[in-house]
C-alpha cells in the first residue's frame, strides 16, 4: 500500500509540474514545409510586380499551447516601399483564418489564429499577397535578391521551397543562372538546389533546401536581368500634386475655418460696445467703484495685486492699520508686515469683506483688535483667491459691467477647443504619417479657439464707460501723481511711527495710492506683498 501511494504521488507531481513547462515553451512546434510561389510581372511603366502565395505547414503538440503562428512580411526593401497588400489568409480547405496585423520595424506582422482557440496537430496556412518594386538597379544589370522564409523563425523548418514564375519576355532578359544561399544572419551556406524548367509561356525556377533548416536559418535567391528591363517606381506627378494640395488644405483649412467662425462669434458675442473713443483724464476714483471691480473691468480678471491694493485702501479708510516689523537674522535683518483690524467691516462690499476674512483667516475671527503677520499667510490664500475670483465673475454681471459671467463666457469656447485638440493628437500619433498634416491643422484650429475664448467676455455700455473712466484716471496719475506718491507714500518713504519691539505703524493717507498700485504706477508696494498669493 505504501509503495502504491508513493507511485501515485510521483505521478501526480509529474503531471502538475509538466503543465506549466508546456505552457511556457510556446515555440515547441515545427514547420514541416514552407513553400512559396512568386509570380513576377511588370506594370505598364515596367515597375516590377510580384504576387506571392505562401503555403506554411506547421505541426503543433497535442495539448493546448499555441493559438497559431506569426508571419512577418516586409514593408520596405532597400528603401523601396513595397506597397504590401494582403489578399487572403486561408486554410487548406479554402476557409479563412482569422488574423490581426501590426506594423513594426518595417514589417507587417500577421498574427494568424483565434485568441480563444488552441491549435493541435498539423495546420496549413496559405497566405496570398502582392508586392511592388522589388528590384535593385545597378549600372550594368537589374537584380532581385530575396529572402524566402526569413531568419526570425524560432522553429526548425524541414523543407523550404521557392518557385519563381517568369513570363517569357522577362525570362529572356536574365543575365545569369539564379543562385541560392542558406544560413542564419551573416552566414552564407549553400544547402540548396536550383532547377529551371521552360514552357511555351513562362520559365519556372525552383529553389529547394537539401536539409532541415535550424531556428533562425533562411533561404535566399538571386536573379539577374538585363539593365533597363525594369523601372524604379515613381509616383505619378499628378498624384504627388494632389497629395501636396491635400496636405496644404488639411493644414490650412481647419485653422482658417476656426479663425472665421471664432471671429464672427467674437464680433457678435464678445466684442465690447463702442465707447467714446477718447480717454478723458479723471482726477478721482469713480463713485461706487472698488479696486477689485476695477481690476475685473480693466483686465477681465482679478489680478492678485488688486487684493493688496484693497488692503492698502482699507488702511487709508481706517478699517485696518499696517505695521512694519523688523526681523533680525543671522546676517542683517528683514522687513515683514502686520495688519490690525480697527473696526467692523459690515458696511463694506461683500468682496471687500472677503479680503478682510482672507487676511485674518489664521486668527480664526474678525474682531476689532485682531492682528496677523502677513508673512505667515504666504501660500495659504490661493483657495480663497479662487473663490473670490468666482464671486467677482458673477458680481460684475449683476452690477451691470459685463453681459455674461466671465468664466462661463470663456469656458464654453475653450471646452469646444478641446475637441479638435484631441482629434489632432489622435491623427498625429495614431495614424502617422497619413494624417499628420490633418492633425497639425486641427491642433492649430484648437489654439485659435483657445485664444479667442479669452476675449469672449463682453462688457456692457456701463462697463465700457467704467473702463474708459479708469483709463482716464490712470492717465492723470501717470502725468501728475506718479512721482508725488512715490516720494510720500512708498514703502521706504511713507511716514512710520514707532510703537514697540521693532514695530512701526505705517501712516497711509493718499487715496490714490491703491489705484497707483493697481495700475502699476507704484510697483514697490506690489513687491512687498507679491508672495502672499
Amino acid at each position: 500500500m505504501k509503495k502504491l501511494f508513493s507511485v501515485l504521488i510521483v505521478v501526480l507531481s509529474a503531471l502538475f509540474l509538466a503543465a506549466p513547462v508546456r505552457a511556457q515553451n510556446l515555440q515547441n512546434f515545427t514547420i514541416n514545409s514552407f513553400e512559396a510561389d512568386y509570380y513576377v510581372t511588370r506594370n505598364e511603366k515596367n515597375v516590377s510586380q510580384v504576387k506571392v502565395v505562401e503555403k506554411i505547414v506547421a505541426e503543433f503538440p497535442e495539448y493546448d499551447q499555441n493559438h497559431g503562428i506569426e508571419r512577418a512580411l516586409p514593408l520596405k526593401y532597400k528603401n523601396n516601399s513595397l506597397d504590401l497588400t494582403i489578399q487572403s489568409v486561408k486554410k487548406d480547405d479554402g476557409q479563412n483564418w482569422n488574423y490581426s496585423s501590426e506594423d513594426k520595424n518595417d514589417n507587417r506582422v500577421l498574427r494568424i489564429g483565434d485568441a480563444d482557440t488552441y491549435v493541435r496537430g498539423r495546420q496549413t496556412y496559405i497566405l496570398t499577397y502582392t508586392l511592388r518594386d522589388v528590384m535593385t538597379f545597378y549600372d550594368d544589370h537589374d537584380e532581385w535578391y530575396w529572402d524566402v522564409n526569413g531568419d526570425q523563425w524560432q522553429q526548425p523548418v524541414e523543407l523550404v521551397r521557392a518557385t519563381i514564375h517568369l513570363p517569357s519576355e522577362i525570362a529572356a532578359k536574365q543575365t545569369r543562372q539564379p543562385v541560392c544561399f542558406t544560413g542564419s544572419y551573416g552566414v552564407a551556406g549553400s544547402d540548396c538546389t536550383v532547377t529551371t524548367e521552360t514552357t511555351s509561356d513562362e520559365t519556372i525556377t525552383q529553389v529547394s533546401t537539401t536539409k532541415t533548416l535550424n531556428a533562425g536559418e533562411n533561404v535566399s535567391f538571386v536573379m539577374g536581368f538585363t539593365s533597363g528591363i525594369f523601372t524604379k517606381y515613381a509616383m505619378d506627378p499628378r498624384v504627388v500634386m494632389l497629395l501636396i494640395i491635400g496636405a496644404i488644405c488639411s493644414l490650412l483649412i481647419p485653422p482658417l475655418v476656426a479663425l472665421v467662425v471664432m471671429y464672427k462669434k467674437w464680433k457678435k458675442l464678445g466684442k465690447d460696445p463702442a465707447g467714446r473713443g477718447v480717454i478723458v483724464p479723471q482726477y478721482s476714483p469713480q463713485k461706487n467703484m472698488n479696486l477689485l471691480l476695477a481690476s475685473m473691468i480693466l483686465t477681465e480678471k482679478m489680478e492678485t495685486k488688486a487684493i493688496s491694493a484693497t488692503m492698502l485702501d482699507l488702511c487709508i479708510r481706517g478699517y485696518l492699520k499696517l505695521y512694519e516689523v523688523s526681523k533680525d537674522k543671522l546676517i542683517g535683518s528683514s522687513t515683514e508686515y502686520e495688519v490690525e483690524l480697527l473696526k467692523q467691516v459690515s458696511d463694506l462690499t461683500a468682496e471687500e469683506q472677503k479680503v478682510v476674512t482672507m487676511l485674518f483667516k489664521d486668527a480664526g475671527q474678525t474682531q476689532v483688535g485682531v492682528r496677523v503677520n502677513l508673512n505667515d499667510q504666504k501660500n495659504k490664500l490661493y483657495t480663497e483667491v479662487e473663490q473670490l475670483q468666482r464671486d467677482l465673475n458673477s458680481k460684475v454681471v449683476s452690477a451691470g459691467y459685463f453681459q455674461k459671467d466671465l468664466q462661463k463666457a470663456r469656458g464654453m469656447y475653450s471646452g469646444w477647443a478641446v475637441v479638435p485638440l484631441v482629434l489632432g493628437i489622435i491623427c498625429i500619433f495614431v495614424f502617422p504619417p497619413l494624417l499628420i498634416t490633418v492633425g497639425i491643422g486641427l491642433i492649430s484650429a484648437s489654439i485659435i479657439m483657445f485664444v479667442f475664448s479669452a476675449f469672449m467676455p463682453a462688457r456692457t455700455v456701463q462697463g465700457v464707460e467704467a473702463k474708459e473712466y479708469l483709463l482716464g484716471l490712470k492717465e492723470y496719475m501717470n502725468l501728475a501723481e506718479k512721482d508725488r506718491i512715490a516720494f510720500l507714500q512708498g514703502p521706504q518713504t511713507a511716514e512710520k511711527i514707532d510703537t514697540s519691539d521693532n514695530k512701526k505703524m505705517v501712516k497711509l493717507y493718499e487715496a490714490l495710492l491703491p489705484y497707483a498700485m493697481l495700475f502699476g504706477i507704484e510697483k514697490e508696494w506690489a513687491k512687498q506683498f507679491a508672495g502672499l498669493y
